[in-house]
């Protein structure tokens, strides 16, 4: 009768005393491993790779700007998909406001975390450098930015670096200097001084933009959403800039 598997394997593994095998034709030779060698490797390879993550960071956050590309700032967004959709804000940020911008943190999504104004202020009061995008019912896509961030105050506040924009257009409309650019209420959303106004529920409340350059910058009366003064909002998202000081 035929050996066995085991039979054949042990006979194999006895006689082949110089470590040799040959496959499909092609010799080669299996040499011992030394262990402590190979231990001693793996660690020096270890501290390498530690290193080197920290170099990898340092460099992060020394480089200038114009060093970052598309990859380096990503939205987690369901609002806009593409860096194309936003550089023109990053640009703005970082060569007109001299902000450097190294990272952008989701911490509030309408459609995910509640719409209710208390839920909003929970997570996002007392942030600074925060940017909101509004998409409405009519897939206008628009928002704000505020340097120094919301709160639940019940006060209007000035913000010379704040600025309103439009997605769809690719245009940013300063606040005016010392103008109050940032409403501060515990019982609405982020809101921007006479040009964004979000109410409470804001799913499904009726929100609205204002007439032209009252304290921002816009040409037209409401300019964010196409001439419209009311809309309805199907998500909003509020983030926050990591800044390279």
């Amino acid at each position: 009768w035929p050996e066995s598997i085991y039979a054949v394997t042990s006979r194999w593994k006895s006689s082949n005393a110089e470590n040799r095998i040959r496959t499909c034709g092609i010799e080669s030779s299996i040499t011992p491993i030394d262990n402590d060698n190979n231990n001693n490797n793996n660690k020096l390879l270890g501290n390498k790779r530690k290193n080197n993550n920290r170099k990898e960071i340092n460099m992060s956050l020394s480089r200038k700007s114009e060093e970052f590309s598309s990859d380096d700032i990503v939205l987690d967004s369901k609002i806009v998909s593409f860096f194309e959709d936003y550089e023109f804000l990053i640009n703005y940020l970082r060569n007109d406001l001299n902000l450097d911008v190294i990272k952008v943190i989701k911490i509030y999504r309408a459609t995910e975390d509640g719409d209710q104004a208390d839920i909003f202020h929970s997570l996002c009061d007392n942030n600074t450098n925060i940017i909101v995008l509004i998409k409405t019912k009519e897939s206008m896509k628009f928002g704000g930015f505020t340097s120094r961030g919301f709160n639940s105050n019940d006060v209007d506040i000035v913000d010379n670096s704040a600025f309103v924009f439009s997605i769809d257009k690719k245009e940013i409309y300063p606040v005016k200097h010392d103008e109050n650019a940032i409403s501060c209420f515990r019982n609405i959303g982020p809101s921007f001084t006479q040009i964004i106004s979000i109410p409470d529920r804001f799913l499904s409340s009726h929100c609205q933009t204002f007439l032209k350059d009252l304290n921002y910058l816009t040409k037209e009366d409401y300019q964010l959403n196409n001439g419209n003064k009311y809309f309805k909002i199907v998500e909003l998202e509020v983030f926050e800039l990591l800044i390279n000081d």
